[in-house]
């Protein structure tokens, strides 16, 4: 856990304050064993930065809590919409990043 936080704890940080997007790959068991991370996770959520982010789908009280925010939108990958929902994403996210 303590390199985990060494690592990704400094670029949650940095994307909150030098970044047009911040994503996170993923936000899983093994994240969700540090305290650190969690709470700066929730700055990133909380910043005007905006934040994609690919998260457990089994249910989890913390993850429960991310997927339960009013500004979450929640798509779940399979096989038969991967095509779509990558073409979907994509023009959201030129949207988002007025491209």
């Amino acid at each position: 856990v303590q390199q985990f936080e060494q690592l990704t704890i400094p670029e949650l940080k940095k994307g909150i304050t030098n970044s047009q997007l911040i994503f996170i790959d993923e936000i899983g068991k093994m994240e969700l064993f540090s305290s650190a991370f969690k709470e700066n996770l929730f700055q990133c959520l909380e910043s005007s930065v905006p934040c994609m982010a690919t998260i457990m789908l089994k249910s989890e009280p913390f993850a429960d809590l991310i997927k339960s925010r009013a500004d979450s939108l929640l798509f779940t990958l399979t096989i038969k919409n991967r095509n779509q929902l990558k073409a979907d994403l994509m023009e959201r996210l030129a949207k988002i990043l007025g491209e």
